[in-house]
């Protein structure tokens, strides 16, 4: 049965909500965060642990080592990492600001260290 989207927050975080309940890492049940919940000890950051997920500061991890999928947070957003070209970061944001998916953003590698907090990264062993 498809997942019902009744409570979909608009936005990249109610996008990134629906995504992890059609993988299957949410169940329905789970609620709906603002981006701001997706931190370490919030609630929507307690969620993608429970889901398999691992938060990596950024400060740690370096914009070298990000990988495709990556959810990137920051404080008022949060975004699917895809790439980048040359030094200019392609992301998947939903959203009518961006016709196309993954999105040039107007963020350089440098830009991209400074302003998020870190990544949450699905651990496959």
């Amino acid at each position: 049965m498809a997942a019902s989207y009744t409570r979909l927050i608009q936005g990249m975080s109610g996008f990134l909500w629906a995504c992890l309940v059609q993988a299957g890492y949410f169940d329905e049940s789970t609620p709906t965060y603002t981006s701001g919940n997706y931190f370490p000890n919030k609630d929507g950051g307690q969620a993608l642990e429970e889901a398999g997920f691992s938060w990596h500061a950024m400060s740690e991890l370096g914009v070298d080592n990000m990988e495709k999928g990556d959810i990137m947070v920051r404080n008022g957003h949060v975004e699917f990492f895809s790439e980048f070209k040359g030094e200019t970061e392609y992301a998947w944001t939903w959203g009518s600001v961006y016709p196309q998916e993954p999105a040039k953003k107007d963020s350089s590698k440098s830009e991209v260290a400074v302003k998020y907090s870190g990544i949450w990264r699905l651990e496959i062993e």
